[in-house]
């Protein structure tokens, strides 16, 4: 029995246009909402106070949405031929390991330790607020961007932590902290 053709059935590859027309449209708020909810979500622990995400993970998000949607609108060109499907399998790793690099950069700031962790291959390094040796708030950059503060750690260490709009409702506590502690902290 052969189908009729018309306008209400659509070719398979159809799907993959709609799911690269889509992403298209949602990468601003899926490259908002995704870094921060997954670094809260594998990196918060209860003494928590902020879990911020480096500029290089929003980097790569944004590398492996775009690899997303290439695929999705080179499966829609090719007609999910078997080229196609092998390339996009091939194009599917790169963006897992995109995601899986930058859901591990991250920068934490607890009551109790600071930590941080660079990329999926480097170490996670974990202190305790008596490790921390001094800290160097430096002021806004003129290129832009956020002003930072810098931990120096005891073993040379340096972990860096913008004092974006989330982190100004902790500055104070911050500063509290160092005074408290007697950690040395110095605008420069």
């Amino acid at each position: 029995m052969q189908m009729k053709k018309g306008l209400h059935q659509l070719d398979a590859s159809h799907t993959f246009l709609s799911i690269g027309m889509g992403s298209i449209g949602l990468f601003p708020i899926l490259l908002a909402i995704i870094p921060t909810l997954v670094a809260k979500t594998l990196h918060e622990t209860r003494t928590t106070l902020l879990v911020q995400v480096p500029k290089e993970a929003y980097f790569l998000y944004g590398i492996g949405l775009v690899l997303l949607t290439i695929t999705s609108f080179l499966l829609y060109f090719l007609k999910i031929n078997k080229k196609a499907k092998m390339i996009s399998a091939a194009i599917g790793l790169l963006v897992l390991l995109c995601f899986v690099d930058a859901s591990q950069r991250y920068v934490r700031v607890a009551t109790d330790s600071v930590a941080f962790k660079s990329s999926m291959l480097s170490k996670e390094y974990v202190y305790t607020w008596e490790e921390v040796e001094k800290v160097v708030f430096r002021e806004l950059p003129k290129e832009g961007g956020f002003a930072k503060f810098d931990f120096h750690f005891n073993d040379g260490n340096i972990m860096i932590l913008a004092n974006d709009n989330y982190m100004m409702r902790y500055r104070k506590l911050l500063e509290k902290k160092f005074s408290d502690d007697g950690i040395e902290y110095k605008r420069g």
